[in-house]
């Protein structure tokens, strides 16, 4: 089982085609108001996930959804977190000290929405977290968050925030997720 959970801004059923070519079934968290999981009673929903289905294999999320499935493990239990350019804080105040026009965009959003705010924990060690940056993208914040807080990181040579759908364009993507899903 995988639990995959949707990046902002993209379509219901994002990871289903690359889900379906890996062979795995999945249960897909998609954040309708774009709110990183933090509305709507998204512990609850994850919980009753795993407690009717078990904890998965895999959870897969990019951006937002990345952040989810880091930030919601002691909820899941996974043994793998595949993140892909994961936001690591979604505390207004911190995005825009990272004054970078994006980021204090989405920071003015999230405090105008009352957005309840998180941070990622220190990593654990409990799971194996696999958290790919885009070394060239506007992502570079969340990465020295991420290696400050201990998680490990793998840099690509990439300049778009959609790694996925680049490392689905170099042919990698399925093959990537098929390695951790079937070989841990």
């Amino acid at each position: 089982m995988i639990f995959t959970f949707s990046s902002r801004g993209m379509n219901q059923g994002e990871w289903d085609n690359i889900i379906k070519a890996v062979g795995a079934e999945h249960i897909e968290f998609y954040d309708k108001k774009h709110r990183w999981f933090l509305q709507d009673h998204w512990p609850e929903r994850i919980a009753e996930a795993v407690a009717k289905h078990g904890s998965p294999k895999l959870v897969l999320g990019s951006s937002q959804g990345g952040w989810a499935g880091l930030h919601y493990q002691h909820i899941i239990k996974a043994n793998t977190v595949l993140a892909f350019n994961p936001q690591f804080t979604t505390v207004p105040e911190e995005m825009e000290a990272m004054k970078t026009e994006k980021n204090m965009k989405w920071g003015r959003r999230i405090r105008g929405a009352e957005l309840k705010t998180s941070q990622l924990p220190a990593f654990n060690g409990l799971f194996k977290p696999v958290v790919y940056f885009g070394k060239n993208s506007n992502d570079v914040d969340h990465r020295k968050l991420a290696i400050a807080k201990g998680y490990p990181i793998i840099d690509v040579d990439c300049d778009d925030h959609n790694l996925p759908g680049w490392f689905h364009q170099q042919g990698k993507l399925v093959d990537i997720i098929k390695n951790l899903y079937y070989n841990g």
